[in-house]
């Protein structure tokens, strides 16, 4: 795959899929911030773990004004794990 190159849901749960890792992509009805939408869906679907990336918009400003990485480091239940580059 290229840098930059967009990858569809379904090209990323084949992929974990066939890595013998259970995956399925959900769109999801927005209940709130982004980040208590996904939090929600977590809770509702028993979802062991949370994989994302955590580097959109860079550490500093994320700390500072807050984000969808910021809530799960902070306040979140969930277990998560995030993935900065």
């Amino acid at each position: 795959q290229e840098e930059g190159a967009s990858v569809s849901p379904d090209d990323a749960t084949d992929y974990l899929r066939v890595h013998g890792i259970p995956a399925e992509a959900v769109v999801l009805d927005r209940e709130g911030s982004v980040a208590q939408t996904l939090a929600a869906a977590i809770t509702e679907r028993g979802t062991a773990l949370l994989v994302m990336g955590a580097s959109g918009h860079g550490l500093i400003r994320e700390l500072l004004f807050g984000g969808v990485a910021s809530h799960f480091l902070e306040a979140a239940d969930q277990p998560a794990l995030l993935l900065a580059h």
